[in-house]
């Protein structure tokens, strides 16, 4: 990381907006949140060779096929008949039926849906022909999410998918035509990623064409800035350093490639979060080119504040650093009190990698939680003792406990809310005991300030679900279990 402006990402970027209601981008959203296409963009300016131009098909459900071309006006009285039926509409469209940014109507129909709709994410699907020419009109528009359709990353390639490209009212063809085309789609991509949009690529597999040809378009794509984050935290923390004037030069995270590796040894300092795997990495990087590193936590208000504080004082950012600090905190601390009110005094099961018990007990505690029994299955001693030196007098801590443990613990300390990974969602289901899953995210992230109002909605949303008061009230008793407890038999009527 150096102390200098942010202008552009290396390698990777990383887009800076919500995708948590997004059902193309968050699995979470797929079944909870809704989207609608409006076709009002029929011309096309290529020819694929695998295209039939008949988008009134009944036996079609692509988001580009429909019966009909509908104008601008049309295309919004549609989206608010929708958006009266179904609140959970999120996501406004234009996907065809031929190239979105080869019809004016497009950008009049986002343009005008801008202020009408603000709270719908407006995306929008193309070729890319013409992305470069149009990126300023699109950002203008307020479209933040963009599907671009690459099949090809080379021309000799693309030659066999594409008959003819049109462009600026004239008309190539082979070579001349697919140099043209994958030249704006890489350069649309990329200028796209920096304006902070969630870009998606999509590719169309053509046996015996392109089929052992895609593994390149999407490494190609991809370092070109097409949208691929692992559980997203980065969203919600980077531009916090990027705020006071820091320029983040790499990124060693799950989803980087070897290039965006290879120069993080120039970095003036680095920042270390996971505090297991990435500090052996840090210490080597100290040990052969003297790159000195800091240790933080991005979980809950507090900690975030302080990584932010610590790295600023680094590079003589202090000031700088407690504006942002500031803002954000104000942005979200009457979400904060508002979930506090709800979650005063929940008791709290965590049962997750070393590190993230002892991130997380400061973090439960902001909410107005306690932390009263605390589990890891890769906890170092060092883990332990910061488990130890934050958990309330009285709490219980266990290492590795197996299936019949966690039902020990869940049925005799009665927690009101169970913290852990996906394996253990169906015990604590079965037991009546909310759940939140904390290793992979269901609908987070939860790091940075933002990531804190997220989790503590989950959090709220788990304990308060109307399925405990049906479950509490229907549910037949459980009938008497005979189960060793600690070496001796006990029964359970």
């Amino acid at each position: 990381m150096d102390a200098s402006s942010a202008g552009s990402c290396q390698g990777v970027c990383f887009p800076n907006i919500d995708l948590s209601t997004h059902p193309c981008y968050s699995r979470a959203a797929h079944f909870r949140f809704g989207r609608i296409h409006v076709p009002v963009a029929p011309r096309c300016n290529i020819q694929c060779n695998y295209c039939i131009r008949r988008y009134a098909c009944p036996n079609e459900n692509r988001p580009g096929v429909t019966m009909r071309v509908a104008s601008p006006d049309e295309a919004l009285q549609t989206v608010r008949h929708a958006v009266a039926r179904d609140p959970r509409l999120r996501v406004l469209g234009v996907a065809g039926p031929g190239d979105a940014l080869a019809n004016s109507a497009t950008l009049t129909t986002f343009e005008r849906a801008y202020d009408e709709f603000p709270h719908l994410i407006r995306c929008l699907s193309t070729n890319g022909l013409l992305l470069p020419d149009q990126i300023d009109a699109i950002e203008q528009a307020g479209i933040t999410t963009l599907t671009i359709t690459i099949n090809a990353v080379d021309p000799a390639i693309a030659e066999q998918i594409y008959a003819h490209v049109r462009y600026r009212g004239k008309t190539y063809r082979g070579r001349e035509a697919c140099t043209l085309l994958l030249r704006n789609q890489l350069t649309g991509l990329r200028e796209a990623a920096l304006r902070g949009m969630a870009v998606k690529v999509n590719s169309v597999l053509i046996p015996g064409v392109n089929d052992h040809h895609l593994i390149d378009v999407a490494r190609t794509v991809k370092d070109h800035g097409a949208y691929y984050n692992i559980k997203n935290d980065i969203r919600t923390f980077e531009y916090l350093f990027e705020a006071p004037g820091l320029r983040i030069i790499a990124r060693f995270t799950g989803n980087v490639s070897v290039d965006d590796l290879k120069i993080m040894h120039k970095a003036a300092l680095n920042i270390v979060h996971c505090q297991r795997s990435a500090t052996y990495i840090a210490d080597m990087t100290k040990e052969k080119y003297g790159t000195p590193y800091i240790n933080v936590t991005l979980w809950g208000i507090k900690n975030m504040a302080k990584a932010l504080r610590d790295t600023a004082a680094f590079f003589g950012l202090e000031a700088r650093a407690e504006e942002v600090i500031a803002r954000e905190t104000a942005r979200i601390q009457p979400y904060i009190d508002a979930y506090r009110q709800h979650l005063q005094g929940k008791r709290v099961f965590i049962y997750q990698g070393g590190p993230r018990v002892w991130h997380w007990i400061e973090l439960l505690r902001e909410l107005g939680m306690e932390t009263e029994t605390a589990a890891t299955t890769f906890g170092h001693m060092d883990d332990y003792e910061k488990i130890f030196n934050q958990i309330a007098e009285g709490a219980l801590v266990i290492d590795n406990p197996n299936v019949p443990e966690i039902e020990e613990i869940l049925t005799r300390r009665r927690p009101d809310l169970f913290i852990s990974g996906n394996k253990e969602r169906y015990l604590a289901y079965k037991m009546g005991v909310p759940f939140v899953n904390g290793h992979t995210y269901d609908t987070g992230p939860y790091a940075g300030f933002v990531g804190m109002v997220n989790f503590a909605r989950d959090i709220d949303k788990a304990l308060h679900a109307p399925v405990w008061n049906i479950v509490h009230q229907h549910a037949r008793p459980a009938p008497a279990a005979r189960h060793a407890v600690h070496g001796s038999e006990e029964v359970e009527s």
